[in-house]
Formats: C-alpha cells, sequence, structure tokens
C-alpha cells in the first residue's frame, strides 16, 4: 500500500497537535509538582497564572481539529511567552521557565515567515531585558523563599542569560527553518517527481491498451505477468484466466510450433536481441491461427521484462501459403515457356537492333533537313530583303545623281554670274555635297548587306565592314552611343563572304545598341594574335545574367519583350562565324555591359 505523502501544512499542523499534546500532558505534571510547593511555602500568584495557562493549553488541545493551524500557533507561542515572562517576573534568573523562550522561535518558524518570526522573539528578548533591569532597579523583587544573590540582579547576567537564550534560539530557528525549506522542495519534488511517474503510468497504459496488436509482458522466465485488451479480444479470454496461464495454453504445439522451440527465442531475447517470426497460435476455443511474434527486453518498473508482441496475419498467411502453392505449380510453366520466350527475345532484339540503326539514319536525315530548311529559309529572307535593299537603292541613286548635278550646275552658274556671291553660297553647296555623300554612304552599305554571293574565299577589309554597319546604324547611336574605335595597324589577309560577315557584325552591334537604355558607350577593338583576327565589341548595357549567358545563341530563345525580337540574329551569327571557322564568346555581368568576342583565321603580312 502507498504510504500518503504529506504536506508541508501537514506537516506544520502535526507538529502543532503534537506540541499542544505533549504541552497539555507536561503542563499537567508540572502543575501538580508546582502544588507541592503550596504547602510548603503557601498561595501564590503564580499558582494562578500557571493553573490558567495549564487550562488553556489542555482547552486548545481538545478543541485543536476545529481550530485552524494559524490560531493554534498564535495561543500556543503566546501561552508560552505568558507563562515564561510571568515565571521571569516572579523569580528572575532563579526561573525555570525562562528557557521557554527558546521553544518560540522553533514554533513560531512553522507558520509565520523567518522575519515575523525574528521580531516576535526580538520583542519577548527585548521583555526579557526590560523585567532583568526592574529586577537590577529593584522595583521587582524576588520572592523570600528565595534567597538574594548580588550577581543575580546584576543586569550584565540578565544579558549573559538574554544572550546564550538568544545564540540557543537563533540556532535552533535557522535549523528548523533550513529543515523546513529542505523538506519544502523535497515535498515539491517528490510531488513533481510522482505526478511524472502518475502521467507516465497513465501514458504508458493508455498506450498499452490502446495497442491493436496483442501484447505479453513476461518475467525472464516466461511467465505471464499482463497482457493488453486486444490481446484478450484476440485470443477470447478474460484477464483473470490470463493469472494461470502460460504461453504453451496459447500455441498450437504442432511441431515446430511448440513450447520446446518458443523457449530458444525466449533464450535470445533476454540476451537483448530482438526476435520476429511466425507461430502457429491456438484460440480460448482451440481454432488455429497464423500470428507473427517479436519479442524485446525492456525495463519496467526497474526489473526487467519480455515483450511480446503478436499480430494476427491469419488471412495474409493463409494466402501466402495458397501464394506458395501457386508458385510451385506456375514454375514448371514458367520453366517451359522460358525457351520460347529467349528464342523470342533473340528474334526481337535482332528486329529492335535492326529498326535502331533505321531510326538513327531516319534521325540524322530529319536533323540535316531541319538545318537545310532553316537555311532555306534564312536564304530567301536575305534574298528578299536583298533584292528589296537593292531596289531601294537603285531608286535612291537616281535622285542622287540629278542632286549631285543640280549642284554642279549651280557650281558653274554662281562662278561664272555670281562671283561675289559665291563665297556666301559656298557653305550651301557644301552642305548639300555632304548629305549627298551621306546619302551614297548608305546607299553603299545596303549594296553591301544585299550581296547574295556565298563565296567565302574573298579577301575583305574587315574595317570598312565595320564602318558600313555603323553607318546604317548611325541613326541609333547620333545624340546618344559613344562609339570608340580602335582598329589594329597590323597587316593581314582576310578572306571571307562579305554579305555574310556584314550581316554578323551588324547583328551584333544591333544588339550592343538596344542594350543601351539611355546614354553609354560601344567600344571596337581589332587586334591580330597567333595568326588570327580577334574583333572585341563592348558596350556598357543592362548585361546578360549568368542563367542566360550559355542560352543566347540558341534559337528562338529571346528576353526582349514579345514583338521585338525573334530570337533568331546571335544564332544566325554563330552559324555564319563557324562557317568562317571562326569563335564567337560572350563575357557579360548585370547592369556592366557585354563583351563579344570573335575570332578569325587569317594570313598576317609583314609590313
Amino acid at each position: 500500500m502507498r504510504r500518503k505523502q504529506l504536506t508541508i501544512e501537514e506537516v506544520r499542523q502535526q507538529t502543532i497537535d503534537n506540541s499542544l499534546i505533549i504541552g497539555s500532558i507536561l503542563g499537567i505534571a508540572s502543575y501538580v509538582v508546582s502544588l507541592l510547593r503550596f504547602f510548603k511555602t503557601g498561595f501564590h500568584f503564580s499558582f494562578l497564572i500557571e493553573l490558567c495557562v495549564v487550562t488553556g493549553i489542555i482547552v486548545v488541545t481538545l478543541f485543536r481539529s476545529r481550530l485552524s493551524t494559524s490560531l493554534k500557533t498564535y495561543v500556543f507561542i503566546s501561552l508560552i511567552a505568558f507563562i515564561a515572562l510571568t515565571d521571569v517576573i516572579n523569580y528572575g534568573l532563579f526561573s525555570a521557565a525562562r528557557v521557554y523562550l527558546i521553544l518560540i522561535p522553533f514554533y513560531a518558524v512553522f507558520y509565520l515567515s523567518l522575519r515575523r518570526t525574528l521580531v516576535v522573539f526580538g520583542v519577548l528578548l527585548f521583555c526579557f531585558f526590560i523585567i532583568g533591569y526592574l529586577h537590577h532597579l529593584h522595583i521587582l523583587r524576588l520572592p523570600h523563599t528565595h534567597n538574594p544573590v548580588t550577581h543575580i540582579t546584576k543586569i550584565y547576567s540578565w544579558l549573559n542569560h538574554g544572550l546564550a537564550i538568544a545564540v540557543v534560539a537563533v540556532l535552533i530557528l535557522l535549523v528548523t527553518s533550513k529543515f523546513l525549506n529542505t523538506f519544502s522542495g523535497l515535498v515539491s519534488d517528490l510531488k513533481e517527481s510522482n505526478r511524472i511517474i502518475s502521467e507516465s503510468e497513465r501514458n504508458y497504459r493508455e498506450i498499452f491498451n490502446s495497442s491493436t496488436d496483442a501484447i505479453f509482458v513476461h518475467d525472464l522466465k516466461g511467465k505471464i505477468l499482463d497482457v493488453n485488451h486486444a490481446m484478450l479480444q484476440m485470443y477470447g479470454c478474460s484477464k483473470e484466466e490470463i493469472k494461470y496461464s502460460t504461453v504453451e495454453d496459447f500455441s498450437s504445439n504442432i511441431y515446430p510450433y511448440t513450447q520446446g522451440n518458443i523457449e530458444k527465442y525466449f533464450i535470445e531475447a533476454r540476451k537483448g536481441r530482438r526476435q520476429i517470426f511466425d507461430w502457429l497460435a491456438k484460440r480460448k476455443n482451440g481454432e488455429l491461427f497464423w500470428v507473427e511474434v517479436a519479442l524485446n527486453k525492456a525495463s519496467i518498473g526497474g526489473k526487467d521484462r519480455v515483450l511480446a508482441f503478436v499480430r494476427d496475419i491469419n488471412e495474409k498467411k493463409s494466402m501466402a501459403l495458397e501464394l506458395e502453392n501457386y508458385k510451385n505449380s506456375l514454375e514448371k510453366l514458367v520453366k517451359d515457356r522460358t525457351a520460347e520466350l529467349e528464342t523470342a527475345n533473340r528474334q526481337l532484339l535482332n528486329a529492335n537492333k535492326a529498326l535502331a540503326d533505321q531510326r538513327a539514319e531516319l534521325e540524322l536525315a530529319l536533323k540535316n533537313l531541319k538545318e537545310t530548311q532553316k537555311q532555306l529559309v534564312h536564304s530567301e529572307k536575305m534574298a528578299s530583303l536583298g533584292l528589296l535593299s537593292a531596289g531601294i537603292a537603285h531608286e535612291i541613286n537616281n535622285p542622287l545623281n540629278f542632286i549631285y548635278g543640280g549642284v554642279i550646275g549651280l557650281e558653274n552658274y554662281i562662278s561664272e554670274n555670281m562671283r561675289h556671291h559665291a563665297s556666301d553660297l559656298k557653305p550651301f553647296i557644301e552642305g548639300i555635297r555632304i548629305g549627298v555623300k551621306r546619302a551614297a554612304d548608305i546607299v553603299t552599305s545596303l549594296n553591301n548587306y544585299s550581296r547574295r554571293d556565298e563565296v567565302l574565299g574573298i579577301r575583305n577589309e574587315i574595317h570598312t565592314i565595320i564602318d558600313n554597319c555603323l553607318t546604317m546604324l548611325k541613326n541609333q547611336l547620333k545624340h546618344r552611343i559613344e562609339v570608340e574605335k580602335n582598329y589594329t595597324r597590323d597587316t593581314f589577309t582576310l578572306f571571307c563572304n562579305e554579305s555574310k560577315l556584314h550581316q554578323a557584325i551588324l547583328n551584333i552591334l544591333t544588339n550592343a545598341v538596344q542594350a543601351i537604355p539611355d546614354k553609354g558607350k560601344i567600344t571596337i577593338t581589332t587586334k591580330v594574335e597567333n595568326n588570327k583576327l580577334v574583333l572585341l565589341i563592348a558596350d556598357t548595357g543592362t548585361g546578360i545574367s549568368k542563367e542566360n549567358l550559355p542560352k543566347i545563341t540558341d534559337p528562338f530563345f529571346t528576353t526582349k519583350e514579345p514583338g521585338k525580337g525573334t530570337g533568331l540574329g546571335l544564332s544566325i551569327t554563330l552559324n555564319i562565324i563557324e562557317e568562317h571557322k571562326g569563335t564567337l564568346d560572350f563575357i557579360s555581368e548585370v547592369n556592366k555591359g557585354t563583351t563579344v568576342i570573335i575570332t578569325f583565321p587569317v594570313n598576317k603580312t609583314d609590313t
């Protein structure tokens, strides 16, 4: 039976109640002894006081169960203080009851705080010193039955006795207070431990009984100590019957599912080795069924136990046995068909190989067809654009010729008839000449862009091609983008298709212009290194992110808004440069710009 745990309040109450009982007994005994003095010394007022105190203690003791702990504490302390001080008043340092003052802190600390206890004891000690001082002044006198001794009434004697009482009382107070605090902490810890243990036990029991698997709790000898609700339902027995049952009672005892064999599993489980096995079990009504058993060693309540988790697998096991029979019958059929399938498989492999070869050929032909189609589409677009550009250039050339002829006629007329106005009209004539020249340069660029020859081995001037492209983009460059040209002075020979190279460079310059939203700069640099012409076109535009940089030459990939780009410009540019045995690379950083690096093989010529 579990012993009831006392609270600190109950300890206080029992201490006060026991003290009242002991105080009543001692008070009665003390009063009986004091009555013996009555016959020697005669009546004294102290006899009446002692009778009142003893009576008060007895009354409080008899009715202690009806009184609160605080009231009993205050009454008990008051009575002790009263009897001690009155005895000191009557008998001075001859008073035997003065030692009762030591008990006051001991009892007061059970209910009062340490500070209040010290205050109460301080007040009583102060009263003790006041009484001593009154004896010292002979205001209070000893009874005639006591022989007065001079040093007994001296104030230092009272101080010594008071100090001794104070030291002993404080020591008792400190020890008692420490004991109560420690006991209170132990009680709190014990409560918390009990709560945790109770909660753990409750959780264990809930988990134990909520499991759908049957659970047996065995001691190390195999005796069944406890089972859960699922076990009772699974085996069809009651809790009372379990007390007198063994593992053998719940086994089929059909070899190898016997008590001797299951003992082998228990031996391994007791060694801490988890055991999982199938077992043919038996219900209370004798019905046999298949279960899966898992044996584990565990510690419950500080004792080693063997837990058996039992799961009903009768349906699954029965199906498994049926499947085993089907498996055995199918194995022969599978073996017979294997040879046929292997023969058919070899034939299929040969056919698949032939089909794979045909597929590879078709994929290669499709790839070549798509590439040819792309080139044809591009060629047709460029041809149409070339025809349009050539027609426009031809149409522009005619009025340019008229304008140029008119300028010559004006100059001749002015030189013959208006010589004195020649200097004034010369700036206007020169402006017309510059405009005609610019229009002629644009026409020349259009003609270069629209040429349709496919010959790669024609010597060309790369710098002229770059200048023609800049001429075509002049309207987009002026007042917004500064162009810096750093052309190499080394001589070299570049063989290429001028029209295609013109298209490639124009695509790159166009992208550079479009990458600069406001004002910026494009730097064009050429240099010859290791028999290669290196063309660098750097812009201060928005740049390209690291994620998009590897994909910018893919066909139809574009970061521009819908309708502002097709995604074919750089793809076509890459094809043109690779046709010329060149390379195309990009270096870009977001918000800092892009540098395009183009290399062509050249024949270097020493100057």
